[in-house]
């Protein structure tokens, strides 16, 4: 069988993860032929992989051109027998099968709708709205769809009113190699951890909220680590971009918080349970999915600073 899969959407974070998933269970599938069209040079080439790098298309304005127009054109050379999506929309116009992975979770929450007015939220009210259309329209005409958690399949029945069987779950797979114990401490510090993008649903404004009250209460005894840029303070601590292994090394060293309101799945939720972590997370549905019976996680509502503050001063306490 020649599976072609399609991913030019994926560059960095969640969706070069989930790239690489399937790149490595087609290494192994050797009775099969597999064409990957991504964006850049991500891959490399094996004998029964193949892989066709289309740079122009790594905007997301012509990816949808590539999905509406260019792509049928390069399914009717490869004639592939299957069409794996892993960029949340279909390719238009053509009668191959196709299987449809959707991790983009915008279109589908009921916590936050976002406003074209405002400059902020522009970008993901184009997500919510428009792309969210295209994406609702993929999972109707797909074969079949992928999901990573429940909340997210019981979105798409409720969003598209589609079959319950067309939906198949697959949680991602990860991998803890770290032989670093931990005890939450540094310097005599309580230190929390947040491994994010800068994204406005991250939410790292209700963090900054928090910080505010606990200093305004002579609170000082913590540290938090973010994985953004920025100008460090008494108390906040910018990374930039770390390596997975420095990620796992302070799930073990640190309290993860996690105040993100928006996320299919939420993996540093899951890789900070693996590792025995104290979790401090945004009381959603991917958050109960992942962390419910684990008796390490609390939950606060991700747009209630004062609550957010109260449960980081409890763990401070414990570390005095």
């Amino acid at each position: 069988m020649k599976v072609m899969v399609v991913d030019i959407a994926a560059s960095s974070g969640g969706g070069l993860t989930i790239l690489n998933e399937y790149y490595n269970q087609a290494k192994q599938d050797l009775k099969n032929e597999y064409i990957f069209l991504l964006s850049d040079n991500y891959l490399d080439e094996t004998n029964n992989i193949k892989i066709l790098c289309l740079k122009k298309y790594k905007k997301w304005i012509n990816r949808l051109i590539f999905d509406f127009f260019k792509g049928k054109k390069m399914v009717n050379e490869i004639k592939p027998d299957l069409i794996l999506s892993l960029q949340n929309t279909i390719i238009f116009g053509v009668k191959n099968k196709q299987s449809l992975y959707v991790h983009q979770a915008i279109p589908f929450q009921k916590v936050k709708k976002f406003s074209l007015f405002k400059k902020k939220e522009r970008k993901l009210a184009v997500i919510q709205i428009f792309i969210g259309f295209l994406i609702k329209k993929s999972i109707k005409k797909a074969d079949n769809v992928i999901v990573q958690t429940n909340w997210m399949k019981s979105a798409l029945i409720r969003e598209c009113k589609i079959n319950k069987n067309k939906i198949i779950v697959q949680r991602p797979k990860i991998s803890i190699i770290s032989t670093n114990k931990g005890n939450n401490k540094k310097k005599g510090k309580c230190i929390f951890f947040y491994p994010a993008s800068g994204a406005l649903y991250k939410n790292h404004i209700i963090i900054y909220k928090a910080v505010d009250i606990l200093k305004g209460k002579n609170i000082n005894n913590f540290e938090i680590l973010l994985t953004i840029n920025g100008k460090n303070t008494d108390n906040i601590k910018y990374l930039g971009k770390i390596e997975r292994n420095v990620v796992i090394n302070e799930y073990h060293n640190s309290i993860l918080l996690f105040p993100s309101y928006i996320e299919t799945f939420g993996l540093p939720l899951l890789e900070a349970r693996e590792c025995n972590s104290t979790i401090i997370a945004s009381n959603t549905e991917f958050s109960h999915e992942i962390l419910d019976n684990y008796d390490k996680a609390v939950f606060f509502n991700p747009f209630n600073s004062s609550e957010l503050a109260e449960i980081m001063e409890n763990e401070i306490n414990k570390y005095m």
